[in-house]
């Protein structure tokens, strides 16, 4: 069981709301008791408060409305605002955060006088591969499909590729399947499998602001706290 306070969980937010629609977190707000408490106070000496002396009975009454509805009405209400306003805001951030990293990547400037073949690692839907120029101009984009039966002919797709553009650079991504791309290419690298082309890889950090979470074995569960 983990606990964080909603003024420093914002930017666990989307990872936790992913974590809870796998069904791997049961998340929870724990709203602090001071809340129903003034919320009481409220409705029975304000909001609803005699004009004359009321009877034990009549005082008993209203508390128990008043008890009922915040259970049932008031506290559902206060956790789903607290979630969407959670919510809100770390998309917000998220969104920020991944314009100004990306204002960065493009202000870069091209790698001079190299043609760079971009490889996107995946299993199911294959690696998507993108060829640049010297000037990074988009050359020729595809799908090649490493890890199935047809490796052979996806090599040989690869090698044609390579031949039609020149391209010596191969820059992996390391999402999924990152490392069996890279040992597929690895393999042809050392076999030669490009002659004449020395061809050399290497690899692209690329960072995701949208944290993981990862729990093994038991369910566990989160407490929100204000």
């Amino acid at each position: 069981m983990w606990a964080f306070s909603l003024r420093n969980v914002c930017v666990q937010t989307l990872a936790i709301n992913r974590g809870e629609s796998l069904k791997i977190l049961t998340v929870k707000v724990n709203i602090p008791d001071r809340v129903k408490s003034d919320f009481t106070r409220w409705c029975i000496h304000n909001r609803w408060r005699t004009k004359t002396f009321a009877i034990e009975q009549f005082n008993a009454i209203i508390r128990n409305a008043v008890e009922d509805s915040y259970k049932r009405l008031i506290l559902p209400f206060l956790t789903r605002s607290y979630r969407t306003k959670l919510t809100s805001a770390a998309e917000k951030e998220s969104i920020a955060m991944f314009v100004r990293n990306l204002r960065q990547r493009l202000l870069v400037c091209p790698v001079r006088g190299c043609i760079i073949m971009g490889v996107d690692p995946g299993f199911r839907h294959g690696c998507k591969l993108a060829i640049l120029s010297h000037t990074s101009q988009i050359l020729h984009t595809d799908v090649v499909y490493l890890h199935n039966s047809g490796q052979q002919r996806e090599a040989e797709k690869l090698r044609h590729l390579m031949m039609k553009y020149s391209c010596t650079n191969v820059v992996i991504g390391n999402g999924t399947a990152c490392r069996e791309t890279e040992s597929f290419f690895a393999d042809l690298i050392s076999r030669r499998y490009f002659h004449p082309l020395d061809v050399s890889y290497c690899w692209l950090l690329v960072f995701t602001y949208r944290r993981t979470v990862m729990i093994l074995g038991q369910r566990r569960m989160i407490y929100l706290y204000n």
